[in-house]
């Protein structure tokens, strides 16, 4: 028992933790020698006089998650005893939860020799008085009839919170070397109470929340992608309105629209937001319901055809790439597994393969979690595919890249959040899980690729070049000619340097251009390992339309954001090298050619904007950063990558 206690020790932020049973012995503890005794001991009782109205609350497979002040201490039931963790703010939710459960497993096989595999644990949601959800992958088991027990429960449930918030109190401090004190039960509870949520309304120093009298004056109407419309597009639509001399800004959430007001010339004026489905908003666009349409993949070749009458839909006068995501495979941390390639993540997305075996992963009887310490193995598992649902913006990209459009596995499970996503793959040592690079954190990233391309994880640098598997682009689509002024005021201010920083801060990737080191990959010709040498590569990646020797959307935007930054960094021509590829169709010679011109179209592209004497080189079909066979794979590999001396 020492042993998984001093694990659960090892990770950062867990001050201590202890084993205790239903008669209010101390089993095992891990705490450090100033750490009082009884205080443990009276924790010990609290939990052992509240535990069956507390499991009638909860359920009897529920872990608690108490909070004060900086403290936390999690509660796992561990067959007929209890484990009690103690964290600083420092600890990991997630992290220690995973912990915890595997510990839990392994003290229950000890106090049951004769217990063999690994017990069934669904995933765990968190729940208690005066908590803050975590969220969950499964619903908690009730009991028939919960408000009869309502008064015990509160009552037991706040008597054992008063005694963890004291002790929580009382330790805390000794980390710090501050003095030892235990203040009173009923002030310590009444810390610990949440606090009442505000509604997410004014922006700070908005100014005062008085509204001219007479309707909203609405100024611009958007529809389109949730995934966006959670955070960055409200961001966006208040900074723009500020921007506009707008006073007063303040957001108004709702599921099914989103509002954005404040006070101009008298008169109240806002912006509209109706979250939805990439598809949905290309529909309100060309049903003239809504001004701009919010999405994060491109347009269809048949959606593009139904709104023909607004314009050419992949134009730079109707498509304009606002940002670019980037979704992360997560794992289980006790899953081994190295990396995918595209193949392999259609299999086990599809539900083909059902077993982690099958990529390599080891079966550990001991189901240790692989952590900070390094210690404990691999788990071979079922899989279990966990998905965020369809409105989130992810399903559909990954299912078109990876899965060709062909349906997911049967028994995936679609969750509401991306951390309900986190949470389960945590909660399950064979759970696998898609969520947005931002939203990855208590999981492990699994590196992709695109079949015999080196794997990657999504960074800021590997999705803003596109050189990773599953970066997608985010996009505004608007009519060729709106009446509407607005609209193309706003698509510049979210192009703009301070919209563009709204984009990072949501957690996307953001369009300003940035030179990185970055190490050639194997392979690479001798060319490009003599013209990279000493060089740093731009973020900003050229690409072109399908069947077409023209930039696509992004490239004509990028064109004036590399020429901005070579000037701001008093970069000449002579520094840059401008490095042009093909895909692999076609003879050797010609790609060759093909990807010179490439190269040398980027370059007179430059020129024309007062860059001169950049290196130009072909570089032909070597380095491809996606799969050949496919029409998108293709488009992938006809690229022109700027690399600038350092």
């Amino acid at each position: 028992m020492q042993a998984l206690l001093e694990d659960l020790n090892s990770l950062p932020g867990v001050v201590g933790s202890m084993f205790c049973d239903g008669s209010a012995t101390v089993l095992a503890r891990a705490f450090h020698a100033d750490f009082d005794d009884a205080a443990l001991s009276a924790v010990a009782s609290a939990l052992a006089a509240s535990g069956p109205p507390l499991k009638s609350l909860t359920g009897p497979i529920a872990v608690l998650d108490l909070r004060f002040r900086e403290s936390r201490v999690v509660i796992r039931p561990a067959g007929d005893a209890s484990l009690v963790v103690l964290c600083d703010k420092a600890a990991n939710a997630q992290e220690v939860l995973a912990f915890a459960s595997v510990a839990c497993k392994k003290f229950e096989r000890l106090r049951t020799p004769g217990l063999t595999g690994p017990a069934t644990s669904p995933a765990v949601p968190v729940l208690g008085p005066g908590t803050k959800a975590l969220g969950t992958a499964a619903a908690v088991p009730r009991p028939p009839s919960p408000r009869r027990h309502l008064p015990e429960v509160a009552v037991a449930a706040v008597a054992a919170l008063a005694l963890l918030g004291a002790a929580a109190y009382f330790v805390y401090p000794r980390l710090a070397g501050g003095p030892r004190r235990a203040p009173a039960r009923a002030a310590a509870a009444a810390e610990a109470r949440p606090t009442p949520a505000v509604p997410a309304t004014a922006r700070p120093g908005a100014g005062p929340q008085t509204r001219p009298a007479g309707p909203v004056q609405v100024r611009l109407r958007l529809s389109g992608a949730d995934t966006l419309g959670a955070d960055l597009v409200p961001k966006l639509a208040a900074a723009y309105l500020e921007a506009q001399k707008a006073s007063g800004v303040e957001v108004r959430p709702g599921s099914e629209l989103v509002s954005v007001e404040g006070e101009q010339g008298g008169e109240a004026v806002g912006v509209e937001f109706r979250p939805g489905s990439t598809g949905k908003g290309l529909e309100d666009l060309l049903s003239g319901s809504a001004d701009v349409a919010v999405a994060t993949r491109r347009v269809k070749p048949d959606e593009r055809q139904k709104l023909a009458v607004l314009g050419v839909m992949n134009s730079p006068a109707n498509e304009h790439v606002l940002g670019l995501g980037g979704i992360a495979v997560i794992v289980n941390k006790a899953n081994s597994v190295t990396a995918l390639d595209r193949e392999q993540l259609a299999q086990i997305l599809g539900g083909a393969a059902t077993d982690w075996s099958t990529f390599g992963v080891q079966a550990d009887e001991e189901w240790s979690a692989v952590g900070v310490n390094g210690k404990g193995g691999p788990v071979a598992s079922g899989i279990h595919v966990y998905l965020p649902e369809d409105r989130s913006g992810i399903p559909e990209p990954v299912q078109a890249v990876v899965l060709g459009g062909k349906p997911w596995a049967k028994d995936a499970e679609r969750l509401p959040t991306y951390q309900a996503v986190v949470d389960a793959v945590v909660s399950n040592p064979g759970g696998v899980g898609l969520v947005p690079m931002s939203a990855a954190s208590g999981a492990r990233v699994v590196p992709v690729s695109d079949l015999d391309d080196p794997p990657l994880v999504p960074t800021a640098f590997t999705v803003a070049s596109e050189d990773y598997l599953l970066s997608h682009r985010l996009y505004l689509y608007t009519a060729q000619a709106s009446q509407n002024a607005q609209v193309a005021r706003f698509v510049a201010f979210a192009l703009s340097p301070p919209g563009q920083a709204l984009v990072r801060g949501a957690g996307f990737v953001e369009l300003t251009v940035r030179a990185e080191n970055r190490s050639p990959p194997a392979g690479s010709p001798a060319e490009y390992l003599r013209l990279t040498s000493g060089a740093r590569r731009l973020t900003s990646t050229f690409r072109f339309e399908p069947g077409s020797a023209a930039f696509d959307s992004r490239a004509q935007q990028d064109l004036d954001r590399v020429v901005d930054y070579l000037r701001e960094n008093d970069l000449n021509g002579g520094a840059v090298r401008v490095l042009g590829f093909a895909d692999g169709v076609g003879k050797t010679v010609g790609n060759q050619q093909l990807s010179r011109d490439r190269a040398l179209q980027v370059a007179q592209a430059f020129a024309q904007r007062g860059i001169t004497g950049v290196t130009v080189a072909g570089m032909g079909s070597a380095l491809p950063v996606a799969d050949n066979s496919d029409e998108e794979g293709r488009r992938r590999n006809r690229r022109v990558e700027v690399w600038v001396a350092r």
